[in-house]
């Protein structure tokens, strides 16, 4: 009897210990699976241009993060509501929001906090009144880009038809086929004026919105004119974008087209040549659309 009851004792703790490992292993993978199912971190392209801070969020984890808020806390401490949001970031991926900050514009770190359901991740964005570059780069020692292997251009507008907008910024809205950091902005000319600059601005619900970069005054030829742009713009995948050009005299022939479904309309501003600011009391849609291109990598 004794030897049947310790036989049996054992197999009692057997199955106790068996019980209990499988427990544990459940617990453990179901906090760590949740942990990293989404996983956020602040992107060291994320910048400050003007009044704007440029926040890219990076998922690290292994779902799509949703509804991504964005707060922002200015350099003396005061927590700056800014209603910023990314609406969702792809596991491996990156995303951006552009976040206004209101004037005056104070100098130094700019701290950011992304939040999301089961994540949320910080860093900070240097800026200083005046500048128009990127800032220094957050707290943040990985990157994860999604980039083009080869250059990508897009073009829209076609060859066919003349017009001129001396005296306004005129904006061509354009789709991007990839995701990538914009090099040059393109517009095809007919005849040669005095002096170009183009621009870009991002979209808001149909409409151009903040102006994201913007050219020096060049001398341009008949044909395609390609001009750098830097700051590092990012070019996502999907999103729509505004080919901005404004002329400086004598150009009044540049190619364009004249869709019949408005596919691709423009907006346009009167406005100082030289001058870009952010959209505001302009014009458009027009169903017409410059013959103009990006190249991003």
């Amino acid at each position: 009897m004794k030897a049947i009851s310790a036989v049996i004792a054992t197999i009692l703790m057997l199955m106790i210990t068996i019980a209990i490992t499988g427990t544990a292993y459940l617990y453990v993978s179901g906090v760590f699976g949740s942990r990293t199912s989404v996983l956020l971190a602040i992107d060291q392209r994320s910048s400050c241009r003007g009044n704007n801070l440029f926040v890219y969020v990076r998922n690290d984890g292994s779902n799509v993060a949703g509804n991504t808020s964005i707060d922002i806390t200015y350099p003396n401490g005061t927590i700056f509501n800014s209603q910023c949001f990314i609406d969702q970031i792809s596991a491996g991926n990156s995303n951006s929001a552009t976040c206004p900050i209101s004037s005056p514009l104070l100098s130094g770190f700019y701290q950011v906090k992304a939040s999301s359901t089961g994540s949320s991740a910080t860093g900070t964005i240097y800026c200083s009144p005046g500048s128009t570059e990127g800032g220094a780069p957050p707290a943040t020692t990985s990157t994860t880009t999604t980039t083009s292997s080869a250059p990508v251009t897009d073009t829209v507008g076609s060859t066919s038809g003349t017009n001129g907008w001396n005296g306004y910024i005129v904006m061509t809205k354009i789709n991007a086929s990839a995701s990538g950091t914009l090099q040059t902005i393109g517009v095809n000319l007919q005849s040669i004026c005095t002096g170009i600059e183009v621009g870009i601005y991002n979209d808001n619900s149909g409409t151009p919105n903040l102006l994201l970069g913007n050219s020096s005054n060049i001398a341009p030829t008949t044909g395609w004119n390609d001009v750098s742009i830097s700051g590092g713009i990012s070019i996502t995948s999907g999103n729509y974008y505004y080919l901005a050009l404004e002329e400086n005299g004598g150009c009044t022939n540049y190619q364009n087209v004249f869709p019949d479904s408005g596919t691709n309309p423009i907006f346009y501003v009167s406005q100082t040549y030289g001058t870009w600011n952010n959209w505001s009391g302009g014009s458009g849609p027009v169903s017409e659309a410059q013959n103009m291109r990006m190249t991003y990598q």
